[in-house]
C-alpha cells in the first residue's frame, strides 16, 4: 500500500491471486502508517490504518505485528520474524523483543521488516 488504504483497492484482485504453500505473510512499512496525509482528524487517520490492515487479510496476507511464526516443512522449521516499522529516521512503532518472544535462540530465523535498520543500536 501506500499512504491511504484505498491505493490498493483496484490491486486487489491481482494481489488476491498470489498463494504460496505455506501462507502469505506481510508486514508495515512507514508510509502505511497514514503519516504523510493530512488528515481531518485523529480519528480517520486509525480507521485508515485500520483499513489497511484489513485490506492484508483480503489479500490472503497474515500481517505479523511485532509477532512471530514457525514454518516446517520435513522436520526443518524457520522462524518468520515480523516487526512493525522502525527506522532511523521515520516512524518507529515496531518492537523486535516482543517479535522474537517464543523463538529459539539458535533458531534458523527470517527477518521481515521495511527497514534494514531494524534493531540496530542508535
Amino acid at each position: 500500500m501506500n499512504n491511504a488504504a484505498w491505493e490498493i483497492e483496484p490491486y486487489i484482485p491481482d494481489f488476491s491471486q498470489l498463494k504460496a504453500p505455506y501462507g502469505q505473510f506481510s508486514i508495515l512499512g512507514n508510509h502505511d502508517y497514514g503519516d504523510y496525509i493530512e488528515w481531518s482528524s485523529e480519528t480517520k487517520k486509525a480507521a485508515n490504518l485500520d483499513k489497511v490492515k484489513q485490506h492484508h487479510a483480503t489479500l490472503g496476507y497474515r500481517l505479523l505485528l511485532d509477532e512471530n511464526v514457525e514454518l516446517e516443512k520435513g522436520g526443518q522449521k524457520i522462524s518468520l520474524i515480523g516487526v512493525q516499522n522502525w527506522g532511523r529516521g521515520f516512524i518507529q512503532i515496531g518492537d523486535l523483543d516482543k517479535a522474537l518472544q517464543g523463538v529459539d535462540k539458535d533458531a534458523f530465523k527470517i527477518l521481515l521488516s521495511h527497514d534494514p535498520t531494524t534493531g540496530k543500536k542508535k
